[in-house]
């Protein structure tokens, strides 16, 4: 294995397209809801369908991944899952009926939410002595393919219609070909020998009502988060936006997010983590209320300031979570993957 200290830039790079590949894929889904509603003539209460699936999945696949990945060193959840989301999105311009999309959708949403607790406890074994190095630039990584991805898809479908979303698998299949070869198999990990109640025993130990209580907070937070990322694209395409402009408005609400998580992690350390955490929750419903009368190049600094709040409450209350080291990754896992 490589030195303790060092860090293993082959395979945190690996760990990190991993991250990016199936995060780019799922990224499509959003900007192309109205695209989805005139196709389908999908009424407002299967668009909440399309999106709550892709969360709730998220809820139930993950945490279970997460113990399984522990017990068997198997490259099946790392790398198998970009490969089911890469086939099965890009299948949604195939889709013939709205449970054909449903269907799509939803596997391509459990392969996400299968690589994410499997790659993100990797990280530690190959970062050497620079863990928060390595983890900030496998965070970029899901991140830039939020951004970057509804740009990407809302152009190519915008200028050549749903059915062009077949062939975006093909960059991604290639990249699965490059990573097979320099992924490793993920180590084993202590809770490897437990049952499942052990597992989670283990892991909260005595601060499970705290963690309790910050993930209920934080549950209320992602609805809120994700009603805005399923909803106001639908809106914006009633009010003549076009395609691409809801995907920027959809990666300036993710980017403006991870940037001001950065700088709320600053201003935590300076006047402390419960100040800006109250403010940020406190300023998120105004800013929600201003956007629904905003037009032109104000709906984009809306969104900007959106995400600020939204957004920075999460990672603020990832980074004070990071105190309870294995909660981290329980909490992670449950909470915060319902942004995306």
């Amino acid at each position: 294995m490589h030195e303790e200290n060092r860090i293993d830039v082959k395979v945190i790079f690996a760990l990190t397209l991993i991250h990016f590949t199936g995060d780019f894929y799922v990224s499509f889904i959003n900007p192309l809801l109205p695209v989805f509603v005139e196709k389908f003539s999908l009424s407002l209460a299967q668009v909440g369908w399309i999106a709550g699936m892709m969360r709730m999945l998220a809820f139930v696949v993950q945490p279970g991944v997460g113990y399984f990945a522990d017990r068997y060193r198997s490259r099946v959840f790392i790398l198998g899952g970009p490969l089911l989301s890469i086939v099965f999105i890009s299948l949604v311009g195939s889709a013939h009926s709205f449970w054909d999309l449903l269907f799509f959708i939803a596997i391509g949403s459990i392969g996400s939410s299968m690589f994410h607790p499997s790659v993100a406890g990797m990280v530690s074994n190959y970062a050497g002595r620079h863990f928060g190095l390595s983890m900030s630039i496998f965070n970029v990584g899901g991140t830039f393919a939020f951004g970057v991805g509804p740009l990407v898809i809302a152009f190519l479908v915008g200028r050549w219609g749903l059915e062009v979303s077949l062939w975006t698998a093909i960059p991604g299949l290639a990249l699965m070909v490059l990573l097979f070869w320099i992924t490793p198999r993920p180590l084993g990990e202590e809770l490897r020998g437990q049952g499942f109640s052990g597992a989670i025993r283990t892991a909260f130990g005595n601060v499970w009502q705290a963690v309790l209580l910050i993930w209920l907070v934080m549950v209320l937070r992602a609805f809120v988060n994700q009603s805005f990322l399923a909803f106001i694209p639908i809106l914006y395409a009633r009010e003549g936006h076009t395609l691409v402009s809801i995907g920027l408005v959809i990666s300036l609400f993710t980017m403006a997010g991870a940037l001001s998580g950065l700088l709320a992690g600053h201003l935590s350390d300076r006047i402390g983590y419960r100040s800006i955490f109250i403010i940020t929750f406190l300023l998120a419903t105004p800013s929600l209320l201003m956007l629904l009368f905003l037009s032109g190049i104000w709906v984009y600094i809306g969104a900007l300031r959106i995400s600020v709040n939204l957004q920075r409450s999460c990672r603020l209350t990832l980074e004070e979570l990071s105190r309870v080291p294995r909660a981290m990754v329980f909490q992670s896992d449950l909470s915060c993957f319902f942004y995306r």
